[in-house]
């Protein structure tokens, strides 16, 4: 929280944390939304969205549109190396202390 009263209001915060008691907190700090651990993809998706929605007018959610390149798979840093994962594969993401543990079907 303290980081977060410290840089630009302008900024936007999307908070994932397993602490319930600082959610009226970071909603005072006008945060886009409060995620409580575990996050489903789907919860996490939704606030992404929020946030998208909020940040990018009319017109430059259509420049994105037309422009955007679609992945559907995301890497990620693991045992020293960099893993590709893809987002069908994913059964359920876990938050495990200060790391997340994906979940596949493999």
């Amino acid at each position: 929280m303290s980081f977060a009263r410290s840089i630009n209001s302008e900024i936007k915060i999307i908070f994932t944390t397993a602490y319930r008691e600082y959610a009226v907190d970071g909603f005072d700090l006008q945060a886009v939304d409060y995620l409580l651990k575990p996050i489903s993809f789907e919860r996490l998706l939704r606030a992404v969205n929020t946030f998208s929605n909020f940040h990018f007018s009319q017109d430059e959610q259509e420049f994105s549109r037309k422009n955007e390149v679609f992945h559907d798979f995301m890497f990620v840093r693991a045992d020293r190396k960099m893993i590709r994962i893809n987002f069908g594969d994913i059964c359920y993401i876990e938050s495990l202390s200060d790391y997340l543990k994906i979940h596949t079907g493999t």
